[in-house]
């Protein structure tokens, strides 16, 4: 897997990156497919939400890494079809990896956390992925981190019977 930086926001003072590309070469660097992940540095923003709202999406403000997968066929219909005639183009898998800033006084613990068990999960997850490359969906591994402790969600929709 070729890992592609996809760039990297400038930071406010207080806050820092808790992983490199580098660091993000190694750990996929013996993975067995041809493609590309996207790799894209970025601040995570601390979104209000309504109590509503809280119900209806997960809580990314304490995100640090959340890696994604995914696959869909596209629909191809011209003007002079029907949409009975219409036809499927498989597009290429799309793999991202977002890493998000944390705070320097958090800096040291966070990447000890990363490399004993968030890098690990993720170079499982990541092969798991890649065992469903062939299928229609997606797959999201999100790495938190919550008073001192790594958490991890995952979030997976595979299709392997789709038919167009």
């Amino acid at each position: 897997m070729k890992v592609v930086w996809q760039g990297r926001s400038e930071l406010p003072e207080g806050l820092a990156y808790p992983l490199s590309v580098k660091t993000i070469r190694e750990v996929v660097a013996d993975t067995e497919v041809d493609a590309d992940m996207r790799v894209c540095f970025m601040q995570n923003k601390k979104v209000k939400k309504s109590p509503k709202d809280r119900r209806k999406y997960r809580d990314s403000s304490s995100d640090i890494l959340v890696a994604s997968y995914e696959y869909q066929p596209v629909s191809l219909m011209t003007p002079r079809r029907n949409v009975d005639d219409s036809h499927y183009s498989y597009a290429a898998p799309i793999w991202n990896l977002r890493v998000f800033a944390v705070d320097v006084s958090h800096l040291k613990e966070i990447k000890v956390l990363l490399h004993q068990e968030g890098l690990p999960r993720f170079r499982h997850w990541l092969q798991a992925a890649i065992g469903h490359s062939h299928e229609f969906g997606h797959d999201t591994l999100f790495v938190c981190c919550k008073e001192r402790c790594l958490f991890l969600e995952q979030s997976t929709s595979f299709n392997s019977n789709f038919e167009g």
